[in-house]
Formats: C-alpha cells, structure tokens, sequence
C-alpha cells in the first residue's frame, strides 16, 4: 500500500506535468474564445487551480486534460457572457446626455459614445 506522502508526490508530480505540457494550449484555446490575453490568461489559470482545489487531481479515472480545457471552456464562456450582458446594458441606456464637470473628461466621453 502507497503512504500518504507517496500519493501526494505523485499527484504533484501529475499536476506539474499536465500544467507544463497543457498551459499553453490551454489558454490559447480560451484566447480564440475570448480574444483578451489578460483574461485568458486568468481563466487558464483558474482552470488548473480547479483541477487541484477540486480534487479531480486525486481522481486517476478522469481525463485530466479534458477535465482542464472543459473548464476552461465554461469560464471563457461565463466571462464572454458577462461581458455581452453587460454591454447590452450599457448600449440600452443613452448616456450621451451625461455632462461632465470637466470639458475635457465630456469630449472624451462624448468620443466613446
């Protein structure tokens, strides 16, 4: 029977390996998703963080790396959906009527709108 200590080593050693051979296209996978570097990044990272915090990593029935790019997936497509709702918010709502105290700070708003 495998110690405690034994288990972990191999599961750490499971996670390394699947980060160092998967980060890379893991988050070029959530990039084409969502088109922002800085976000991919994030969610590639939370993906893997998943995969430990979860337990999954203990599981050797499951296919880790399909594991990773599902939740990957998931949160790239939360994210874009966020981002949609909350652009549609912006768009329903007509602040170009907005007057900014500074006549600079209005031009410019009145530029991105």
């Amino acid at each position: 029977m495998l110690r405690e200590d034994t288990l972990e080593n191999i599961n750490e050693e499971l996670f390394s390996k699947l980060f160092n051979e998967n980060f890379k296209k893991v988050y070029f996978f959530v990039l084409s998703i969502n088109r922002d570097p800085e976000d991919a990044n994030e969610i590639t990272q939370e993906a893997f963080m998943r995969l430990l915090t979860k337990g999954v990593i203990h599981n050797h029935d499951v296919n880790h790396r399909a594991w990773v790019y599902r939740v990957a997936r998931n949160l790239a497509m939360d994210r874009f959906r966020r981002l949609k709702k909350r652009l549609s918010f912006i768009k329903s709502h007509d602040y170009t009527e907005i007057v900014w105290e500074d006549k600079e700070e209005n031009d410019e708003h009145k530029r991105l709108f």
